[in-house]
């Protein structure tokens, strides 16, 4: 059995991370370790005994990573907050970092890309079941034994936005049924969206820059954006950050941008509704409009609608967060707040960045998740 160990920086968690891959061949397969567990436990609880004939015959490779599990779900006596935003972290981690070098080491060996499938025990089984579900993209399959599959035991009563977000009986339990107004939504924005990155690769290549639709493709690893265009020109040197290729080639007004096909806020708000979801404005205060033509498209929607308003975003000023908070008790809108946290391609945007001053985040909290449970108790009782 061919083995291989790899170490190196991680920017999600800012230090050293360690691996191995076991195999020559095969279906790429994630293995996470049960609770704390060790890169090297796949081999020191002779599970690689027990995986031995598929991986001598070139059916599958084995890619054992490290937990964090101490600094996160097992750390019952730290703050939440910071314990489920490092396990994003590591989340982060797996799905930036490791992915993408998985699809090289596999790739180099089966002369394909395939598909991971992630598997663990335990603990292990949880994180695995939660990358299967929250990247589909990315995962075809999963081999989760004897998890246990929420936040509970890790977090008690405790809930939040990434809790929820990384707690699968919670989120699946949460998810709209597969309504057709919100399918037939989704679908025509996927395929515009893909459109509309086509027609910005056509308009690079015809200033010259030799970029492809599958050079994209290959960056992104599932559904293309700006951001993995912007990937492929500094690749390719022409410019030396995400930020400056926005400014250059990809960003409003620049020379290759195309404009977003675009639903109107009616449309969207309706078929948000109609689906059992809570339909709120993100960072309005990006929005290219003066303050009074923002309030008053607030007290518009509202009345169509609108259920809340993202009062705190890493790019809102003191100011526009009291204007939004107003807003917001003027129409007894929600009160939500988010960092856009996008990972490498933003450093300068941490998880929690612009969130300082939401002092009653708790009590926000709580409210929509009240407003998420009326609204799906409303849509199962309309079917």
């Amino acid at each position: 059995m061919e083995v291989r160990y790899y170490k190196g920086y991680s920017y999600n968690l800012n230090r050293e991370m360690e691996f191995k891959v076991y195999g020559h061949r095969g279906k790429p397969v994630l293995f996470i370790p049960c609770q704390a567990g060790r890169f090297y436990d796949f081999e020191n609880f002779h599970m690689d005994d027990v995986f031995r004939p598929y991986i001598d015959a070139g059916k599958i490779m084995v890619f054992s990573i490290d937990t964090i599990d101490n600094e996160t779900w097992a750390d019952h006596g730290g703050d939440p907050r910071q314990r489920i935003e490092q396990h994003e972290r590591w989340f982060n981690y797996i799905v930036d970092e490791m992915v993408p070098q998985i699809r090289h080491l596999a790739g180099e060996r089966n002369w394909c890309q395939m598909p991971i499938m992630p598997f663990g025990c335990s603990m292990g089984a949880m994180h695995a079941a939660n990358l299967f579900f929250r990247r589909p993209d990315l995962f075809d399959s999963v081999l989760a034994l004897s998890g246990v599959y929420d936040s509970f035991d890790s977090f008690g009563d405790y809930m939040d936005d990434l809790v929820y977000r990384n707690s699968p009986y919670h989120y699946l339990s949460g998810m709209s049924p597969d309504h057709p107004v919100m399918k037939a939504m989704m679908e025509d924005m996927r395929a515009a969206r893909v459109e509309r990155m086509e027609r910005i690769i056509e308009n690079l290549q015809k200033m010259g820059v030799p970029i492809t639709v599958e050079e994209v493709e290959a960056v992104a690893g599932g559904a293309i954006g700006r951001p993995h265009i912007a990937q492929v020109l500094i690749a390719h040197g022409l410019v030396p950050d995400v930020r400056t290729a926005f400014r250059e080639y990809i960003g409003v007004g620049a020379k290759a941008y195309v404009e977003r096909r675009k639903m109107t806020s009616e449309q969207v708000i309706a078929n948000i509704r109609d689906a059992g979801g809570v339909p709120v404005l993100a960072h309005g205060g990006l929005l290219r409009i003066s303050e009074v033509e923002l309030n008053q498209w607030i007290d518009s929607m509202a009345k169509k609608g609108l259920m809340g308003l993202e009062c705190y975003h890493n790019a809102h000023t003191p100011q526009m967060e009291r204007l939004l908070r107003a807003a917001a008790e003027r129409n007894g809108l929600l009160v939500t707040g988010g960092s856009d946290f996008h990972g490498a391609s933003r450093p300068d945007v941490e998880m929690g960045t612009g969130l300082s001053r939401w002092n009653d985040r708790q009590a926000c909290r709580g409210r929509f998740l009240q407003a998420v449970a009326q609204t799906q108790h409303d849509l199962h009782m309309r079917a």
